[in-house]
């Protein structure tokens, strides 16, 4: 996508206050995919209605919708308050900007153009080692509150409403939500250890382990489990919380982890999980990793296997994925 000097200008400041700020990477593709779609990456003086500036707020509703600094840190503002709630950067830009149903996909139908203008050499973002995208294909859902609205409103001032008919109008009216399909790709170049083998969720799952262990935190009962975090978000962990940051998924107990993929030990090549009720922890790789006294505070990071013997883990139920 070739940029003229407005539209690099958009770019940049979007970029560099997202930087600045400490926005995920996921942020800043969604403000980028915002600016693409609503303006086309310009500061616009005007739009639709009142709308104005590179994602076209309503001057009704903002002060200074052409100020591009004041507007770009209003869109980190309001992405920092859902962070972690939306699995792609075109739905997340879809939440923040509030677009009526049917044109909450279109965020996601320019990811592509989004991504390359985060690299290349004019101050690109670079995905930090051990962090996650997320291609997603996203089905635009459906917000009939309004229309149930109506109809209630209508049933309740006609006496001789059928109540029937009116139970059926409100069962077809009521909400779809968006539905996403999605593929996790790993970024590439961590010096991990064995990054490159195995499954691709032992890959993905080795990155993140490395993560997490460079950053030396000590373990904190129920730590982690408040919602789910950036990778890169300095958080104290406890064990269950630091498997679910590992796997990429929303925090679980350690004994959810009971019933999590397939009985059984993966063995070397893949992930596996070591569940009880009271504590959890997983080999990745041939490589175990959680919550221990070998590490410092007790926190989460890689555990020497000597620590990890067979009558250890007889205590546990071992599951493993396929995948």
């Amino acid at each position: 996508m070739a940029l003229s000097a407005e539209q690099q200008r958009v770019r940049n400041a979007i970029v560099r206050i997202g930087r600045q700020r400490g926005a995920s990477v996921k942020e800043i593709k969604a403000a980028l995919e915002t600016g693409i779609v609503e303006s086309n990456l310009r500061n616009l003086p005007g739009g639709d209605a009142d709308s104005a500036g590179w994602r076209q707020e309503r001057a009704s509703l903002y002060r200074d919708p052409t100020n591009l600094t004041a507007s770009i840190n209003r869109f980190f503002d309001e992405t920092a308050a859902v962070r972690g709630r939306y699995g792609s950067a075109g739905a997340l830009a879809a939440a923040v900007q509030r677009p009526a149903a049917q044109y909450r996909g279109r965020y996601q139908q320019v990811a592509g153009q989004a991504e390359a203008l985060m690299g290349g050499r004019t101050g690109g973002v670079t995905p930090t080692a051990g962090s996650r995208e997320t291609v997603t294909t996203t089905i635009p859902g459906v917000d009939n509150r309004a229309a149930r609205a109506a109809l209630i409103s209508s049933f309740l001032e006609d006496r001789n409403a059928d109540p029937v008919s009116f139970a059926v109008q409100a069962r077809a009216l009521r909400d779809i939500p968006e539905q996403t399909r999605s593929q996790t790709i790993a970024v590439p170049g961590v010096a991990g250890r064995l990054a490159s083998g195995g499954s691709s969720l032992a890959q993905i799952a080795t990155q993140r382990a490395d993560v997490i262990d460079a950053q030396r935190l000590p373990y904190v009962y129920g730590g982690g489990h408040s919602g789910k975090t950036a990778l890169h978000d300095a958080v104290p962990l406890d064990c269950s919380a630091a498997v679910s940051k590992v796997l990429g998924i929303d925090p679980r107990v350690s004994g959810d982890f009971q019933r999590w993929g397939r009985p059984g030990d993966g063995g070397n090549t893949g992930v596996t999980i070591a569940a009880n009720p009271d504590h959890v922890l997983m080999k990745i790789n041939g490589h175990w990793f959680g919550t221990s006294a070998s590490n410092p505070g007790g926190g989460a990071g890689w555990i020497p296997e000597s620590q990890i013997t067979p009558e250890y883990l007889k205590g546990f139920t071992l599951r493993h994925s396929a995948r």
